[in-house]
């Protein structure tokens, strides 16, 4: 994963690809698939990005900068297929699977910055930017330059979705100028940027 990361920070996805296919013939993986279904969704091929997602038994994808339900995976793919009842009725799981999280560990900034994008995408942006700000004040940029950094990019990936375009584009010039901000190559394929292109 870690290689085939760097393939995609440098702009080549099509070596990224190759080096999961690799793996997957070699490890049985649920981390290599979920790795797939992003290359899928960053390449825009929505419906095989599903179809790796449905191979999946992992419920959550829990890492050092995130606690992301499998539901919000398939509620972003069929957003971006345009099938939007349907994405609204996995985000609303999603919504309530880490709203369950939050209640049991309040102080963790993951599940309150997924939890910011799903409520993005469901329209709540009130909701969504102050679950954001939630985030990156339990770890912000200034105590931590790696997860605060993160946590910093979800909050402006929330600010696309929810038509603050203007601050969302303030945010990103300034994440690209700091250490451990966003490749340009993710930011040109990554569909949560596309409100933002033609601003």
């Amino acid at each position: 994963i870690n290689l085939a990361s760097i393939h995609l920070w440098k702009g080549n996805i099509d070596k990224a690809f190759d080096v999961i296919n690799d793996a997957i013939k070699l490890l049985k993986s649920d981390n290599l698939k979920l790795y797939k279904a992003r290359l899928e969704l960053l390449d825009r091929k929505y419906e095989f990005s599903l179809k790796s997602l449905e191979s999946i038994a992992l419920k959550i994808d829990i890492a050092q900068t995130n606690y992301t339900p499998i539901e919000t995976k398939f509620g972003v793919n069929h957003l971006l297929m345009g099938n939007s009842e349907l994405a609204n009725e996995y985000f609303m799981q999603s919504m309530v699977i880490l709203e369950n999280a939050i209640e049991k560990s309040p102080n963790d900034a993951r599940i309150h910055a997924d939890y910011a994008l799903v409520l993005g995408y469901l329209g709540k942006k009130d909701e969504a930017i102050k679950a954001a700000k939630t985030a990156t004040s339990l770890i912000p940029i200034e105590k931590d330059a790696i997860i605060g950094v993160q946590h910093f990019l979800t909050y402006t990936k929330v600010l696309s979705i929810v038509g603050e375009h203007s601050q969302a584009m303030e945010n990103l010039e300034y994440l690209r100028s700091i250490p451990n901000g966003p490749s340009l190559e993710l930011i040109k394929r990554n569909p949560v940027w596309d409100p933002l292109r033609d601003y």
